[in-house]
């Protein structure tokens, strides 16, 4: 899950430009509603079997890489519809991730990372020992 703060940064830094630009409120509306479908999709659990099209369509099992509980292996695949920014920065990972369980997604290196959600609000901003 994205901390409020950071979800307000990515929406607003999305938002921006298509305020400035003038869109339609069905527009917006319409680019709303599909993101919202891509990014429950996403991050389903659920097998999408699309060939190759998974090259080019950041579907679930392309997107579960980046979740990832590692330092650095979950560092891939941010793409939201298309893995073509992915591939053109070297962040793309197109490897099976059928070995990808309930307990290899997260966070990793946090050992005494808290379990009650305000804690875990206030976490990025507590002063590291």
């Amino acid at each position: 899950m994205k901390h409020p703060v950071h979800q307000f940064f990515e929406v607003s830094a999305g938002a921006l430009p298509w305020l400035l630009l003038g869109i339609p409120l069905d527009v917006a509306a319409v680019a709303s509603f599909a993101v919202l479908i891509q990014l429950q999709l996403q991050h389903s659990n659920v097998e999408m079997r699309v060939g190759p099209l998974a090259y080019v369509w950041a579907v679930a099992p392309v997107h579960r890489h980046h979740h990832l509980a590692s330092q650095t292996d979950g560092d891939v695949n941010f793409g939201l519809f298309l893995t073509l920014w992915d591939v053109l920065l070297g962040t793309a990972r197109f490897g099976s991730s059928e070995h990808i369980k309930a307990g290899a997604i997260g966070l990793a290196g946090i050992e005494d990372y808290p379990n009650a959600y305000l804690a875990q609000l206030a976490e990025p901003f507590r002063t590291q020992a």
